[in-house]
């Protein structure tokens, strides 16, 4: 544990979305990365899509790898854990979804990079 002197809220601020990145990338690059630039976020399921199919665990992990200094990759991937009884729920398991999202998402900037 480390101790923290802000208030909780404000830490929390940080850390629930895209600004920890930001911030550990800005104040101490070193901490964090191996010579390139690369973000990741994984999310872990608690309730709801396929935790409605009745796995145990489900873990979304969405992972931007920059190619050069103009271009990336967004590599997205779903693990899950469940019994075995689920094996043919598992072919309804994909990332098309999150595909579908990372096209829109890079479509969008694209368009738009020069207002951003």
């Amino acid at each position: 544990d480390i101790p923290v002197g802000v208030p909780a809220a404000l830490i929390w601020d940080v850390y629930r979305g895209l600004e920890l990145g930001r911030l550990v990338n800005k104040l101490a690059p070193e901490v964090l990365g191996r010579g390139r630039v690369e973000f990741l976020e994984e999310t872990e399921v608690l309730e709801g899509g396929y935790k409605d199919l009745g796995f145990d665990v489900v873990r979304i992990r969405l992972e931007i790898v920059e190619k050069d200094s103009e271009s990336c990759m967004v590599r997205s991937t779903i693990e899950y854990e469940g019994d075995e009884k689920l094996a043919d729920v598992v072919s309804h398991v994909n990332v098309k979804p999150l595909e579908m999202m990372a096209e829109i998402i890079g479509k969008h900037l694209c368009q738009n990079k020069s207002t951003l």
